[in-house]
């Protein structure tokens, strides 16, 4: 993973070392300042791999930054391609500027900035997960593109401003979707697309799609699972760095390892493993899996070590880690404990992040199965039956749980929109637009919202299958605005690469030519991937339950962490804000500790919104704050 910075006009030398200062004081490798033509750039690599460069191509004047690794593999033999480009190679691939053909022809994982001085346009172009950051900002004619959105801010070009309109999103979707960002002024170039600049203006423009292929129904399952282990395979090849020293996220489940398992085909050398905990304590068995990991730690040999988390590690961590986040995010605990462990040992790590959605793993598409069958059943009863029910319903108290479940599965039954939105928002719009002051609200109306973008999502998927549309929604927000973002935030604030080879295009391609119901298989989960890796796995893994990798918030947040969200979220902070109905806070905060609500995530991601504010918005901060949590409540 690299830093890196452009901007569209040459900069004193005063500015370069301020810049340089605030940005990468406590990194492991010096940057270095680049000059080409009207652009400034600045580039710093985090490892010794090829994981990243600049490099300027004098023939035809241009050049190129890679964040990452990039593999060019059309998909026209037989094989896939296990060769990483180096900087000749991608400059010669490009040699006819011809951007979408290229562009889609391109996987591995990264980010790619083209500067063409001669016809001075530029290019910048994310991987079609996004794996790696890309934040722009433009400003009377002149752009600037950066791997953080704090280093679009040190430049003291572009203003500093909180965008009121992710907020909704946040509180619906726990991240704020490209190309939002928590900032006015700046935009994330959404994966899978690249943005264009030339003469002070900038497009968008979208060069990949999953499920854009027909699958393949002629093929046996045999045939396909051959095919998805042979892309499995050159992905993590891909993957592997060239000194051979390399790590990998283990949690015992399929996914992690699956990849320890083919890095261990290919390395030669002795894999390092990471496995993360929360104490011996009987309360926290349930979200530990270190039994599972030494298994597989075990079987591959692997240099394993573990790592336990506990709520006063949270506590010390959080001020920093609010720091790192360039957008306010619901799920980035995890990623910050697991990077910041395994950057004690290396400085490339590969995760299996993204094997639950693609793989049809997760359980949520063992509600949506069910969800489907009732759907189906009760849209084949009689309208004369439908009515019956709903008479006899009608006369029952709201409270009684069947009854409520009913009511929600008629209401569910109309679009896959509603039932996305129904398994997967966390705030839901009734309570959302009580929750806003009159002042937000106003600013708001009018504004689209996540209803909107989940709306737009499902016209753009290109698939008829519920299963399909879910998994499509899974890759273009869940993994690419979530999980890669945390993955990829986190991995910048301990200067580490991390790679996740599920995600690699290839992969995708292939998972998208299989038919639905080869995959899963009556129901069954990970089917697919089980026949491609059974080889890889032992029994104990293969039989398993799923468990959700999750900190247990829930406890926690009613013990250690309750001063800390009970200050975050006072009545006082609450007005001064000014976002939120301090009475909705107050009666959230109530069904929670009381036990009313067993959830803790609507009072922790209130809770985490305000103290972002309080540590990006309200102070500015030139390096993580050193200051304990008490300091900002």
């Amino acid at each position: 993973m690299a830093n890196f910075l452009g901007i569209s006009q040459k900069l004193a030398q005063a500015d370069q070392t301020r810049i340089d200062t605030y940005l990468f004081a406590d990194t492991k490798n010096a940057p270095a300042w680049y000059q080409a033509g009207s652009f400034s750039f600045l580039f710093q690599n985090f490892s010794t791999d090829l994981d990243g460069f600049i490099f300027h191509d004098n023939k035809r004047n241009r050049t190129f930054i890679v964040d990452g690794y990039i593999v060019h593999d059309s998909g026209q033999n037989t094989e896939f391609s296990r060769h990483v480009l180096n900087p000749e190679e991608l400059a010669d691939l490009f040699a006819g500027l011809d951007i979408h053909e290229r562009c889609s022809e391109l996987a591995g994982l990264f980010t790619l900035i083209i500067w063409d001085e001669n016809t001075r346009q530029l290019f910048c172009i994310r991987d079609q997960c996004g794996s790696k950051p890309l934040y722009v900002a433009e400003k009377q004619g002149y752009i600037v593109f950066a791997s953080t959105i704090r280093a679009i801010h040190w430049t003291g070009l572009i203003d500093k401003r909180m965008n009121h309109h992710s907020i909704p999103f946040f509180l619906a979707m726990i991240s704020v979707p490209d190309p939002l960002t928590a900032y006015e002024t700046v935009i994330q170039v959404p994966s899978g697309h690249y943005l264009a600049w030339k003469e002070g203006r900038s497009t968008l423009h979208r060069y990949w799609q999953m499920f854009a292929r027909i699958p393949d129904q002629t093929a046996s399952d045999v045939l396909m699972a051959k095919k998805l282990r042979e892309v499995l395979s050159a992905s993590v090849w891909c993957a592997l760095p060239a000194n051979g020293v390399c790590g990998s996220f283990l949690s015992g489940g399929h996914d992690t390892s699956t990849i320890v398992g083919l890095a261990s085909e290919k390395t030669g050398c002795t894999l390092k493993t990471f496995t993360l905990g929360y104490g011996d304590d009987k309360k926290f068995a349930s979200f530990n899996e270190f039994q599972f990991a030494r298994t597989i730690a075990q079987m591959y040999g692997t240099e394993h070590h573990e790592y336990n988390v506990g709520a006063d590690i949270l506590i010390k961590a959080l001020p920093e880690l609010t720091w790192h986040l360039n957008s306010p995010s619901g799920d980035a605990l995890n990623r910050y404990f697991s990077i910041s462990f395994a950057a004690k040992y290396l400085d490339i790590v590969l995760s299996g992040l993204g094997g639950d959605e693609i793989f049809i793993g997760s359980m949520w598409y063992k509600r949506l199965f069910r969800l489907q069958t009732l759907i189906k059943l009760w849209k084949n009863m009689p309208a004369s039956m439908q009515q019956i029910i709903r008479a006899m319903i009608g006369f029952l108290p709201e409270k009684i749980s069947p009854i409520q479940k009913f009511r929600r599965l008629e209401a569910l039954s109309h679009t896959p929109i509603n039932i996305y939105m129904d398994m997967r928002f966390l705030f839901k719009e009734p309570l959302t637009k009580k929750l806003f002051t009159k002042d937000l609200a106003i600013e708001l109306d009018g504004k689209p919202g996540p209803v909107d973008l989940v709306s737009d999502l499902f016209q753009t998927v290109n698939s008829q299958e519920l299963i399909s549309q879910f998994m499509y929604l899974l890759v273009c927000h869940e993994i690419a605005h979530i999980m890669l973002r945390d993955l990829s935030t986190m991995s910048h604030a301990h200067s580490i690469e991390t790679r996740s080879p599920f995600l690699d295009r290839r992969v995708l391609d292939t998972i998208a030519s299989i038919p639905v119901n080869s995959l899963y298989n009556r129901g069954t989960l990970r089917y697919m991937q089980i026949l491609a890796c059974h080889d890889l796995l032992p029994k104990i893994t293969l039989q398993r339950k799923k468990q959700s990798f999750i900190i247990p918030l829930a406890l926690w947040a009613r013990n250690e962490l309750s001063i800390p969200i009970n200050r975050l979220l006072s009545k006082q902070a609450i007005i001064k804000r000014g976002f939120f109905n301090p009475e909705i806070i107050e009666q959230l905060k109530r069904d929670f500790f009381l036990s009313r609500q067993p959830i803790p995530y609507y009072i922790w991601n209130l809770a985490l919104l305000e103290l972002w504010c309080r540590i990006n918005i309200d102070n500015d901060f030139n390096e993580p704050p050193q200051a304990n949590l008490d300091d900002f409540l």
